[in-house]
């Protein structure tokens, strides 16, 4: 995959899969692998199947994960099936950064502790700007317009300056 063959590594990686003998977190790490090379060749049927198998194992899956999934539904043209797994995405989204900034928080704590100089500073996160974009047009495409509102609202939130938003608000 490495290379860009993208087709002969989902191919190889599917019948690592189908054999049933690798270790539970190769096999875990493989499905995902799978579902993101599917996306990469454009078959989201396929790329859907493999998500969907990989959460059914996962423990406590990123956001990431939940992106996949809900991509995937989106590319099917299952946007109802969509919304969920990308509102988790967001849900999941929050600890996944309080986590980060916690680890970066206690880096710089053992620099000062060993009078050595800090890390650099952190850039301030903010969710991905096409998660609010995407779930925009599920709800407006699925005529929801109070969620389309909520969600332009919670995107506003955190981009104040894209015009886009205040546009389709």
């Amino acid at each position: 995959s490495a290379q860009g063959k993208y087709k002969e590594s989902v191919d190889l990686l599917k019948k690592a899969i189908e054999l049933k003998q690798l270790p539970y977190r190769a096999e875990q790490n493989m499905l995902l692998r799978a579902a993101q090379l599917y996306n990469a060749v454009e078959d989201y049927k396929s790329m859907q199947k493999y998500i969907l198998i990989w959460l059914k194992h996962a423990v406590n899956p990123n956001s990431g994960a939940y992106e996949t999934l809900a991509s995937a539904y989106v590319q099917n043209n299952e946007l109802k099936k969509g919304i969920c797994p990308l509102y988790l995405a967001l849900k999941t989204w929050y600890p996944e950064e309080k986590r980060k900034e916690a680890a970066y928080q206690a880096k710089v704590q053992k620099a000062l502790d060993d009078k050595k100089p800090p890390p650099p500073p952190r850039d301030i996160k903010h969710p991905k700007k096409a998660w609010f974009t995407l779930l925009f047009s599920m709800h407006y495409r699925l005529k929801d317009s109070l969620g389309a509102v909520n969600i332009m609202k919670a995107g506003l939130h955190h981009y104040p300056r894209v015009k886009s938003f205040w546009t389709q608000l």
